[in-house]
């Protein structure tokens, strides 16, 4: 056992392993099966198992204390959504008694972290509760706050970091800790709560620890939804505080909400996704409202009753919206980059990608890079048959007339006579690497070699399936960020070294849930990004 671990009951080491047993399986049904993370970040100084120890006023002790130094970081156990932070309404300047987080966990349980700090960094005049927000919260909950007013409502994910330790509240000034408690519900435990110790002492032993690195070098965010169409929403709330125009795409298929990424970009707007027949879901709904736009681009095939409830939705009136479609994902590529053009996008460029697979749903991961280098640089989306340029896209080829056209994927991806028809009329490149991953990894690389993205926020997404990053082109402009794709963490060797070869990553956003893309995929990325 870890030598910090000290003042615990003394109990024979089996008495302990039954203990951890037992209240694990008492854990109610739905808390994560990874299992908590610990909150504080290692070395720290001691924590013992004081459930039921008697406090002032007949009350008994209903959670761990975690002795550790001042402006230790802070973690979030589980992921989940503030509930409310104590001291985020404290005015600058003017002393604050307490700061605190309460967390409604993913796994129905609540989670309460008490005794933030709320005095200056290594106390020059004693325990003066000056400290401000920027030193009892994350950096990233500080922008939160500023951004929004209030904590509340705000995600927070599993390791990420969420706070500093400190003495603030009922804690004796300068004696530092965190007080850490498990509620039953996300109720403020009013159904009970759950002796944290045997669940801290079995995530430091799993080793479900942050060291002494600490991870303000690389902070992990999750941007997801219930549903692609919910990620598609929340990437727009991220990027977007309101927008003039928005492009909907449907969300069944990934060519329309790709090549329409550049359309987008070019009109200051997100991509959002629709169901192609139905009605609105809620979160489509919702943002819509939220962005009230005042216009609308529909792509692709989405039946007239759907484009009617978008209308109501946005209270567009119908000469509003306008629609582009086309016989098939070549013809609307086309179409697209005609509007690409029209809206002032840059028309010395084209990018091509495989619109189709040579095995099924194998042509994505390329489109999909495409999709975000053309949203970058406003320039237009073609889509190509894997061993033949159609016709309709070596016309709108033609009739943009740009100076070079490339060509994202490898020849299995698109076979080098496609790239030599072109090569009569136009100069061609070729972003591509060894593996979808790699070619992912170059296009990055053009992208910061460029000048058009920075480093200092990672996007992350799963090389395994489309549907959660098809919105994620503008959203990622408007934030000039950049993407790569992440598969198993064994799988994942190019992307590590990448990153471990930069050194300028603060942040790291999963883009959709951790049924696409697990925390330890997004844990070995910061790993490296420290």
């Amino acid at each position: 056992m870890p030598a910090h671990r000290r003042h615990r009951r003394p109990v024979l080491s089996v008495v302990v392993f039954l203990s951890v047993s037992l209240v694990l399986s008492a854990v109610p049904a739905g808390a994560t099966s990874d299992g908590v993370w610990f909150p504080v970040q290692l070395p720290l100084d001691s924590y013992a198992d004081t459930w039921g120890a008697p406090r002032g006023g007949g009350r008994s002790h209903e959670g761990t204390d975690i002795l550790a130094p001042q402006m230790r970081e802070v973690y979030a156990a589980v992921g989940g959504e503030i509930i409310k932070a104590k001291g985020e309404d404290c005015p600058v300047g003017a002393p604050c008694d307490s700061y605190y987080l309460a967390v409604a966990g993913d796994d129905g349980r609540g989670y309460f972290y008490v005794h933030l700090n709320n005095d200056t960094p290594d106390r020059p005049n004693g325990c003066d509760g000056l400290g401000g927000v920027e030193h009892a919260f994350s950096p990233r909950l500080v922008r939160e706050l500023a951004d929004r007013g209030t904590l509340a409502g705000v995600r927070v994910d599993r390791g990420e970091h969420i706070g500093w330790i400190g003495s603030s509240g009922t804690a004796a000034g300068g004696i530092d800790q965190l007080h850490f408690e498990i509620w039953n519900d996300r109720d403020w435990g009013v159904t009970g709560k759950t002796n944290p110790y045997p669940e801290l002492s079995a995530a430091e032993d799993a080793g479900r620890t942050t060291g002494s690195g600490g991870v303000d070098q690389a902070v992990m965010h999750r941007d997801a939804g219930d549903d692609r169409i919910g990620t598609a929403a929340a990437l727009s709330a991220d990027g977007f505080p309101t927008a003039r125009t928005v492009v909907v795409a449907r969300a069944d298929r990934y060519t329309d909400a790709l090549v329409a990424a550049p359309l987008a970009a070019a009109l200051d707007g997100p991509v959002l996704l629709s169901p192609a027949r139905g009605g609105l879901p809620d979160a489509l709904a919702s943002e819509l409202e939220r962005l009230d736009p005042r216009d609308a681009v529909v792509i692709g095939d989405v039946a007239p009753e759907v484009v009617a409830e978008l209308s109501a939705t946005a209270d567009l009136a119908p000469d509003r919206i306008i629609r582009i479609t086309g016989d098939d994902q070549y013809e609307l590529s086309a179409r697209v980059a005609d509007a690409v053009v029209a809206a002032g996008g840059d028309a010395s460029g084209v990018l091509l990608a495989a619109g189709e697979g040579r095995t099924a749903g194998g042509g994505w991961p390329d489109a999909l890079m495409a999709s975000l280098l053309g949203a970058y640089r406003r320039t237009p989306v073609l889509l190509t048959r894997p061993d033949e340029l159609p016709t309709v896209v070596a016309n709108a080829i033609d009739r943009i007339g740009p100076a070079r056209v490339d060509v994202v994927g490898g020849i299995m991806a698109v076979d080098p006579q496609v790239e030599a028809r072109l090569a009569d009329t136009v100069t061609t490149m070729r972003l591509a690497g060894p593996s979808r991953l790699e070619t992912a990894l170059v296009v990055a690389d053009a992208l910061l070699d460029e000048g058009q993205a920075d480093d200092g926020v990672l996007h992350l997404a799963t090389a395994s399936d489309y549907p959660d990053a098809l919105a994620a082109g503008p959203a990622l402009v408007a934030s000039g960020s950049v993407m790569v794709l992440m598969d198993a963490v064994d799988r994942s060797r190019p992307v590590l070294d990448w990153v471990d070869a930069r050194d300028g990553i603060e942040e790291v956003h999963a883009i959709g849930g951790v049924a696409a893309l697990p925390d330890e995929a997004v844990r070995a990325v910061i790993d490296r990004a420290r």
